[in-house]
């Protein structure tokens, strides 16, 4: 009996498989990216008579091909486009929700009615005694004063702020003769009229105690979110919140609550053109709290229909019950639309 001696191999495959030695199979299992050394089980088993050894063999196994372009993900751009590009529908929204009608749209919140508590000086401010002003600097600002007597605007681009003007029953508190003003967070009381003619602009403004009117309307004025109230008409005078006289042009009266119930009081608001020229405005009346007068308010043609004035618009104003013969007396063509009682927000066609 010969003895045969036994040695171990090492057996490198060329290819993934099954290597199969003394009728075993042998599972080789290879991780991607790794060098990979597998033992072969089970081990094979030489047989040479009665004598038998085993095999170890080991495996060594070459990785298999990159496999990086088959699992790359799919491409992007058939993925992008479709979510990056909305459709062109969903961008432009439906005409209707950008149109409302005009009675809902113009008609001013009760809530939102200029008072004592928004017009004015604003509380807390300190103010600076001065007598009355003329004005002929331009961009002047006059800020936190409390003025006795009159200012007299000769200046472009002046500025009254925060201040108190008042006089003794004459006179027009803010006198524009050339070049314009804005008055904000203002009082104004005691004059014959509170502030006149043409170029200005009055926002939360508490007009008060004239003799007179409270404004007078010419071209180029805006009088906004302002009160006007407790008028004290000098004997034979009758009161307007606001009067226009003239073929006045660009004239805007906006959320303002004028409150004419007075015994004197001839109206809210008073638009006649009575010294003329003819004009093609526009005149804007809206968004307004009106009450008191004979009428509260008047638009009429100047001088029994030599004069008027064209694009007059009322929308949106709330009207009092408090006058004596009702609303409105209007001859003239006008474009209106949501004006109601402010009571019961009821519409009124004027």
């Amino acid at each position: 009996m010969h003895a045969i001696p036994i040695k171990k191999r090492t057996l490198v495959l060329v290819a993934t498989g099954a290597l199969i030695l003394g009728g075993a199979n042998v599972a080789i299992a290879v991780a991607s990216g790794t060098t990979a050394t597998a033992t072969c089980t089970p081990s094979p088993v030489l047989t040479y008579g009665t004598n038998t050894a085993t095999l170890d063999v080991t495996c060594t196994v070459p990785l298999p091909p990159p496999v990086t372009v088959t699992v790359t993900a799919p491409p992007v751009t058939t993925t992008t486009t479709v979510t990056a590009t909305p459709p062109p529908t969903t961008t432009t929204p439906p005409p209707i929700t950008t149109t409302a009608p005009p009675t809902t749209t113009t008609i001013s919140p009760p809530s939102a009615i200029p008072n004592g508590t928004n017009t004015g000086v604003p509380a807390g401010t300190t103010l600076t005694a001065s007598g009355g002003l003329t004005v002929t600097t331009a961009n002047t600002v006059i800020d936190a004063k409390d003025i006795t007597g009159s200012v007299t605007i000769q200046a472009n681009n002046v500025t009254i702020k925060r201040s108190k003007i008042h006089g003794s029953g004459s006179g027009n508190g803010v006198n524009v003769v050339s070049g314009s003003v804005t008055v904000q967070d203002s009082e104004i009381y005691g004059f014959e009229n509170g502030i006149a003619f043409s170029n200005w602009t009055a926002t939360r403004v508490n007009l008060h105690g004239m003799t007179g009117d409270a404004t007078k309307l010419g071209s180029n004025v805006t009088l906004s979110d302002s009160w006007v109230h407790a008028m004290t008409p000098a004997a034979g005078a009758h009161s307007d919140g606001g009067q226009m006289q003239g073929g006045e042009t660009n004239l805007v009266v906006r959320h303002n609550n004028i409150d004419m119930t007075c015994s004197q009081c001839n109206s809210a608001l008073f638009i006649a053109p009575d010294l003329g020229p003819n004009s093609n405005g526009p005149v804007t009346i809206t968004g307004n709290w009106l009450n008191g007068g004979n009428y509260t308010l008047y638009c009429i043609d100047g001088n029994n229909g030599q004069y008027h004035v064209k694009n007059i618009s009322i929308t949106g104003n709330r009207f009092g019950r408090t006058s004596a013969y009702g609303p409105d007396d209007i001859n003239v063509p006008i474009t209106q639309s949501g004006n109601v009682w402010d009571d019961t927000s009821t519409a009124l066609t004027l």
